[in-house]
């Protein structure tokens, strides 16, 4: 028997699916390659920062950040989401190297014309961020110590066919 209290006070959830978690979907506008939020604004994740922000568009194709911990930073979108749209992290603009830290630490990505390896890279990279952010938060190294004989994490992303190198 159901008591009253929770009769009364969950009733008005009846028809909700409760045993399923909500997944927020991006609204993504026609032609755009960033994700966008509700309010039609792109988004982008902060690695220093630690942080999805918000982003608007400024005058010389960079995106200006709208957090205000960022205090008004420009950055740019990693090449590896504007090309391939597999990242979402940004890169400060004034930063020569086009990919962001956690696309940096490929070696080797599978080859993209072959067809299923464009969607199990996308996997794999969400994954890897997923593994570098906690790497942040934990404020764990991934850069190598010679003098402890410790290499950098580094991925080679390669199936068993045919592989692109990025790193020349």
């Amino acid at each position: 028997m159901v008591s009253p209290w929770r009769r009364r006070h969950f009733s008005r959830f009846r028809g909700q699916n409760w045993g399923r978690r909500a997944r927020w979907k991006p609204v993504t506008s026609p032609g755009a390659a960033k994700p966008r939020s509700r309010c039609g604004r792109a988004l982008g994740f902060l690695p220093d920062l630690k942080e999805l922000t918000t982003l608007e568009s400024s005058p010389d194709g960079s995106w200006q950040v709208l957090t205000p911990a960022a205090q008004g930073r420009l950055c740019h979108p990693c090449r590896n989401g504007e090309q391939h749209q597999v990242c979402n992290w940004l890169v400060r603009a004034e930063d020569p190297n086009p990919f962001c830290v956690a696309c940096r630490l490929n070696d080797l990505i599978p080859d993209l014309n072959v067809w299923g390896n464009r969607e199990r890279w996308r996997r794999l990279e969400a994954a890897k961020r997923r593994i570098v952010y906690t790497l942040l938060r934990l404020g764990l190294p991934m850069d190598g110590v010679p003098a402890e004989n410790r290499p950098a994490l580094r991925f080679r992303n390669a199936p068993s066919c045919a592989v692109k190198n990025l790193v020349q």
